[in-house]
């Protein structure tokens, strides 16, 4: 998997930071025809950031068995900040594809530690509200 994602970013400016699995692998529920759902982190490039325009905050590619999503180390930390269940998955992963960050683990423990369960409340009972209705 570290392959593939090195050979997206081939000819990008971005620079990935960390990846994992974030679907029915994960979960230990796949099939033997299941994708890799493979979400992460990139940094954008020193022109990029600083540059005047506009780039991407996601990068995303659907290639056969590799579903792969990535997004901008800005988006992640807004994200984040406000518990996103999604992401709050990805730094539950036991499946890292790719880690370049070097305290990442410790990142990790302070975010988990600090997460709003209100947000996760309310996220998980609108869900269960829309599968009663």
């Amino acid at each position: 998997m570290k392959n593939n994602i090195l050979e997206f970013y081939k000819d990008k400016h971005e620079i990935p930071l960390f990846y994992c699995e974030s679907g029915s692998r994960l979960w230990g529920i796949a099939s033997p025809d299941s994708d890799y759902d493979v979400r992460g982190i990139h940094l954008l490039s020193k022109e990029q950031y600083f540059g005047f325009k506009k780039e991407p905050d996601t990068l995303s590619k659907m290639d056969g068995l590799f579903d792969f999503e990535s997004f901008s180390l800005d988006k992640f930390c807004q994200l984040i900040l406000k518990s996103n269940p999604n992401l709050l998955e990805w730094l539950r992963s036991d499946l890292v594809y790719f880690n370049e960050l070097p305290d990442w683990e410790n990142f990790r423990v302070e975010v988990l530690k600090n997460i709003d369960m209100s947000a996760l409340y309310f996220h998980y009972l609108s869900i269960a509200k829309g599968h009663i209705a």
